[in-house]
């Protein structure tokens, strides 16, 4: 599920992947890109936070749409905070991703992200 919220005076897209299968993982990591290029935002701007983990054994298919998300939001990032990802999906988000933090709360998520 996708949202702005707002944080301390700042706007952040929130994202909730819990519990989807491959396809609506997908789906939603390109609704977010859409979300955010329709919201015509400034260079270097956009706070993402992620909850949640992508779906067991869709590795390939995760780093890939991630990958199409980073390319189109290319500029536009500031900062990116992650809650849930643990193991070698860490490493592999780690090598997909810049500006990404690991939070270990969703209130950790958004206080580093307004610090950014």
């Amino acid at each position: 599920m996708l949202q702005w919220i707002d944080h301390q005076g700042k706007k952040i897209l929130r994202m909730d992947v819990n519990g989807m299968d491959i396809q609506s993982y997908v789906k939603e990591v390109h609704a977010g890109l859409d979300t955010i290029l329709a919201s015509k935002p400034t260079p270097n701007s956009v706070l993402l936070f992620v909850l949640g983990e992508q779906p067991k054994g869709a590795l390939d298919e995760a780093k890939e749409a991630w990958k199409v998300f980073q390319e189109g939001a290319k500029g536009l990032m500031k900062a990116q905070a992650v809650v849930g990802l643990t193991g070698f999906k860490r490493v592999v988000a780690q090598l997909v991703l810049r500006n990404l933090y690991f939070a270990v709360s969703e209130e950790d998520a958004k206080d580093w992200l307004v610090r950014q």
